[in-house]
């Protein structure tokens, strides 16, 4: 699966972007593994995108939304945090 790498000023980036999924993710009480299974990916997969390792391409990104049920929006704006009123 087609990722971006980090490197110098993304690498600020992707750790903000990754505990943004983290959040999204636990919101939602699924594990790395049962993530990962639902979008077709690695549990590694999925633990490099919260440890802002890489970020998924944007197509695995709109899933990602779908799949936790969030606006698009949300996963690309990588400013933004999780908060119940994103996530309810």
């Amino acid at each position: 699966m087609p990722t971006t790498e980090k490197t110098g000023d993304l690498a600020r980036i992707y750790a903000r972007w990754g505990l943004l999924l983290k959040g999204f993710r636990e919101k939602r009480g699924l594990t790395q593994t049962q993530f990962a299974k639902q979008l077709g990916v690695s549990r590694q997969a999925v633990s490099q995108w919260e440890m802002g390792d890489c970020a998924p391409n944007d197509a695995k990104r709109i899933e990602i939304a779908d799949l936790l049920g969030i606006p698009v929006d949300a996963l690309f704006h990588w400013g933004l945090t999780p908060s119940e009123k994103d996530v309810a």
